[in-house]
């Protein structure tokens, strides 16, 4: 159906008078929205939710290779590249998506630089975050990949009122994507909470010193309490 969803695909195509084809389409947690190998038949932009994109391994072991909320785009790089999916894309919370099928996305790169602008800058986003990612991944001591990754998820995805994060990932995916064991990632936790740095609240983390979190991750050496 032709309607603008509010999603960020939409803001770039909605401001004329011929509405592009979109379909707002949902996803439980822990549904796959596309697998690899996958020939897609068009671009999702999340409208609500988080996914993970993930990369299998021959032994069918996942690594995470990012986390995506809120105006983000799944599967651009393969539509745009006329190729089939290289990774997979996961529901973590219930996601609400909207999809533009391939026929408008092709319209609409071809006859709105405005847009085709917006998709460049977009990959470009995508690829300087790859770049940070495994610069720190080379360089950075694990306590510092963790404090990284628990600033992100509070800067991208939030809190509840409540304090904690609005992501709960396993320890073992925090460890899956910062590239370390378990527990190191344990370990860690255990030493930024008895430091007051977080606090935990059952599986769910509360960031409590966001100064010092944000003082490691950049790879600043904080006292112990």
């Amino acid at each position: 159906m032709s309607i603008c969803c509010g999603c960020a695909l939409s803001k770039n195509l909605c401001s004329g008078t011929a509405l592009p084809k979109f379909d707002l389409v949902s996803f439980s947690a822990g549904e796959t929205i596309f697998e690899e190998n996958t020939s897609l038949k068009g671009v999702f932009c999340i409208k609500q939710g988080i996914c993970k994109i993930v990369k299998l391994s021959c032994q069918g072991s996942e690594q995470i290779i990012q986390l995506l909320g809120k105006d983000t785009l799944l599967g651009i790089r393969s539509m745009v590249n006329e190729e089939k999916t290289n990774l997979k894309a996961v529901a973590l919370t219930p996601v609400k998506a909207c999809f533009l099928p391939s026929e408008s996305l092709e319209h609409s790169i071809q006859h709105d630089p405005s847009f085709s602008e917006y998709l460049i800058k977009t990959l470009a986003g995508y690829i300087k975050a790859t770049d940070e990612r495994i610069v720190a991944m080379g360089q950075n001591q694990v306590h510092e990949r963790l404090a990284m990754l628990l600033w992100y998820l509070n800067r991208e995805f939030g809190i509840k009122e409540n304090g904690e994060l609005n992501i709960y990932m396993k320890r073992a995916e925090m460890a899956n994507f910062i590239g370390t064991a378990t527990e190191s990632v344990i370990r860690a936790l255990k030493s930024f909470e008895q430091n007051g740095w977080i606090k935990s609240c059952g599986k769910s983390l509360q960031i409590t010193d966001k100064k010092a979190l944000k003082h490691i991750a950049r790879g600043f050496a904080i006292a112990s309490r």
